[in-house]
């Protein structure tokens, strides 16, 4: 049995394949470039690598099963490199995909971290200061109402919108239900990148633009590989990629066996209408391959320039959601302080 407690991280691995890249342009194999890459590292690093050489050299492992072993690929990675003829190129087309990997999700997180965080921090400052605030506040609404007769709703001119304030008890529930939700929606999306990812590009193009490149040149390395598109996507429906992907190929090669055209597959599961009108074009006009680099540098830098623009569009607008969360907490905790002041006016 295998025997490892960590793996190499994403991002180390990350730059391991650059200087594998680097060390097999030089005319070194994908093994004797691992041998090298052992002498370049230090620490942790070092030592797996060394294990992964042995699990090779010694145990007569398959490099590619290593590198998925111990952290270097992933399941699709280690197909490209298991399936092309072309390993350098192959380590092109991984670390190209992983360049652009997840843009949209980072996109989607920056947008909606600072508005989340100052939800909790609002509810935070309430939990904390109410609790102080209440026994004096209540101690000089009964002296108001003995006194002076004066009612509660008097007292507390606090409009019902700043809820907190009128029912500090349910700040616990607040923070445990708003946890609850970000955690299922969370899970749900996740759920369907995986499964279903064509339903998230239906719903958010910009996602599709976030898989296509990957999708793309996992299909281009392949073909580079002598492959026609028949054996490339049962090649891929039959591997542990993405489960939503796997169907796509699926519905792709049951297609091509149909001798039917693709570019309908395409436009089903959701690819954006660019895309899929120049997949029809080159397809009616027998170019599917000679196009297919220019639709994979075409899907990137719609990765690229989209992503980046809606960044810079709302970044702006996130933060203004995010500071009048934190004020509107602010404001009730004020209101409260206001409403103890005509309380002790009214007593006086």
């Amino acid at each position: 049995m295998l025997d490892i407690q960590r793996k190499i991280s994403k991002e180390d691995s990350k730059i391991i394949l650059k200087s594998l890249k680097a060390l097999m342009r030089l005319g070194n194999s994908l093994f004797e470039s691992l041998e090298l890459q052992v002498e370049i590292e230090e620490g942790k690093n070092k030592k797996i690598l060394e294990k992964l050489i042995i699990q090779i050299k010694k145990n007569k492992k398959n490099p590619e099963d290593m590198m998925l072993f111990y952290g270097l690929v992933n399941e699709s990675e280690k197909l490209i490199l298991e399936k092309s003829k072309d390993t350098k190129k192959s380590l092109d087309y991984i670390i190209n995909i992983r360049e652009i990997s997840s843009n949209f999700n980072k996109t989607v997180y920056a947008l909606l971290f600072f508005p989340l965080i100052s939800w909790y921090i609002g509810l935070s400052i309430a939990k904390f200061l109410l609790p102080i605030m209440s026994a004096p506040v209540n101690d000089l609404i009964k002296i108001a109402e003995i006194k002076k007769g004066v009612s509660l709703e008097e007292t507390m001119n606090i409009p019902p919108a700043f809820f907190y304030i009128h029912h500090p008890g349910s700040i616990d529930f607040i923070i445990l239900l708003s946890t609850i939700i970000f955690i299922l929606v969370y899970i749900a999306y996740k759920y369907f990148e995986k499964n279903n990812p064509s339903a998230l590009y239906k719903i958010m193009p910009l996602k599709a633009y976030d898989d296509i490149p990957y999708i793309f040149i996992l299909m281009r390395s392949l073909n580079v590989g002598g492959m026609d598109m028949y054996k490339i996507t049962k090649i891929l429906y039959g591997s542990k990629i993405n489960k939503g992907w796997r169907y796509f190929f699926k519905k792709l090669n049951k297609t091509i066996e149909a001798n039917k055209k693709i570019y309908s597959v395409f436009q089903e599961f959701g690819f954006p209408k660019q895309l899929s009108v120049i997949i029809k074009t080159s397809e009616t006009s027998k170019s599917f391959w000679e196009s297919f680099d220019d639709m994979i540098s075409y899907a990137k830098e719609v990765n690229v320039n989209k992503n980046k623009e809606i960044r810079d569009k709302y970044s702006g607008l996130s933060k203004i959601i995010g500071y009048t969360i934190i004020v509107y907490f602010l404001v009730g905790i004020l209101l409260l302080m206001f409403s103890m002041q005509n309380i002790i006016t009214a007593i006086q």
